[in-house]
């Protein structure tokens, strides 16, 4: 849930923040590494790759909008 949250308030500040955005990728991964190591105590799955794939796509629209630095 963590990670969903913090892709939740990346969205929100519109990428501007981009330790958010890495933030929210690697709560996601952690998460996964747990639901992975204890799948009878932990689910959740779909959250952590649908905030994995939150973060991808607020990095990507990013860097395709924020001007190059001279």
């Amino acid at each position: 849930m963590t990670a969903i949250v913090t892709a939740l308030l990346a969205l929100l500040f519109e990428g501007s923040l981009p330790p958010l955005t890495i933030a929210a990728a690697l709560f996601a991964l952690l998460g996964l590494r747990q639901i992975r190591r204890e799948p009878d105590r932990y689910t959740g799955r779909a959250f952590c790759w649908i905030a994995i794939a939150l973060a991808l796509i607020l990095a990507i629209l990013t860097a395709m909008l924020e001007p190059a630095v001279p």
